[in-house]
């Protein structure tokens, strides 16, 4: 078996695709659910070609409890929305690898950076005499005494320092050589370089964000293994560290407002970071253009218009189920059928919830007549 397990993502269930699969093929939501997690499963456990299905129309009616006609009606449906032929689409990015190969994948590439660091020491060993004070460097090499050597440095170099002798012998010519460059910088007159963003900095940061907006006791519970990857590409794409903040609390308040948990991997702001970033490299757009992760909220009803620019609602999820609804008085949400309003006295109902604690209304959902 490639694998004994497949990932979901946190709105799986909601992802407004599923209802667009159920509304094509003439099947109940649940079914179009059920066959989608089957076939995922299925192609989860295929070792020629993991993300492709094997099974059949038959075979998937058999294990769920339909007929052939549901599932190939269904399967017919997904066809270039979640499936091309028998592949799953984006299931590469859907389905990261296991835990065990980006451990390993991690050692190596820390094993790599310890020797390149090394080479680079050995290196700047041999260029020492070029680039360290005179005096500092004529003092190391009539001092033969080891603990003569440490006070040197202790006294030369660092004289706030409280390390021990013991643990600065190893970084005693790094240190010196440092001084150096940086003396010679100096000198020259030249700027030193701005550092890097570092990725483990940011998910710190965020991680202290999401507590204050969730609270202590419901914030991240431990860091992701592709949180540093995720941070590291943000940068590449020329991202600030505050973009990337700003844009995960915009998200964390919407789903606080939803009453929905913390996200567990910095990947789920994907959107809202590089929405961000576009929204940054461009200023001269109309104010009337939104993120990407809202969309073009002005083509919304206004009633609707109003929960997205306030943050009670997504754009996408107001797309897909109030759009079509009508708001009559200011307490009657109107469906234009019987499943957008169970959905939203069901599943959806968390929304509604928030949305009346917040404006401090008690909806009334309804059928159109």
């Amino acid at each position: 078996m490639a694998n004994s397990w497949f990932r979901l993502w946190h709105d799986f269930t909601i992802d407004p695709k599923w209802r667009l699969i159920a509304e094509k093929s003439g099947q109940p939501l649940a079914v179009v659910i059920a066959i989608a997690v089957h076939l995922m499963s299925d192609a989860s456990q295929n070792e020629e070609s993991r993300g492709v299905t094997k099974s059949n129309e038959e075979v998937t009616a058999v294990t769920l409890g339909v007929t052939p006609a549901v599932t190939k009606a269904v399967t017919d449906a997904m066809q270039g929305l979640v499936i091309d032929g028998n592949k799953f689409i984006n299931w590469d990015k859907r389905q990261p690898k296991r835990e065990r190969e980006e451990i390993q994948g991690s050692t190596a590439k820390t094993n790599a950076q310890r020797q390149a660091k090394f080479k680079a020491r050995k290196r700047a060993e041999n260029e020492v005499t070029k680039v360290t004070p005179s005096n500092a460097r004529k003092r190391l090499d009539t001092e033969s005494d080891k603990d003569s050597d440490y006070k040197i440095y202790n006294q030369s170099i660092n004289h706030t320092s409280t390390t021990t002798a013991r643990e600065t012998k190893a970084d005693l010519t790094g240190v010196l050589i440092e001084d150096s460059v940086k003396i010679e910088v100096k000198e020259k007159g030249e700027p030193q370089p701005a550092s890097p963003p570092n990725p483990n900095q940011l998910i710190q940061q965020a991680d202290r964000l999401i507590a204050e907006i969730f609270g202590k006791d419901r914030g991240r519970p431990t860091t992701h293994a592709t949180d540093a990857d995720t941070a590291q590409a943000w940068f590449d794409a020329g991202i600030s560290p505050q973009e990337c903040l700003d844009a995960i609390g915009r998200v964390c308040n919407v789903r606080l407002t939803r009453d929905e948990p913390a996200p567990r991997a910095m990947s789920y702001f994907d959107k809202a970071v590089y929405a961000a970033g576009a929204k940054a490299s461009s200023p001269s757009e109309s104010t009337k253009k939104t993120p990407a992760l809202v969309g073009e909220i002005d083509t919304l009803q206004p009633w609707v218009m109003e929960l997205v620019r306030d943050n009670m609602v997504d754009f996408a999820w107001a797309q897909s189920w109030l759009e079509k609804c009508k708001l009559e008085g200011k307490n009657r949400i109107v469906c234009p059928t019987p499943f957008v309003a169970s959905w939203l006295n069901g599943s959806g109902n968390h929304v509604i919830a928030a949305i009346e604690k917040k404006k401090g209304v008690n909806y009334r959902i309804e059928v159109a007549a």
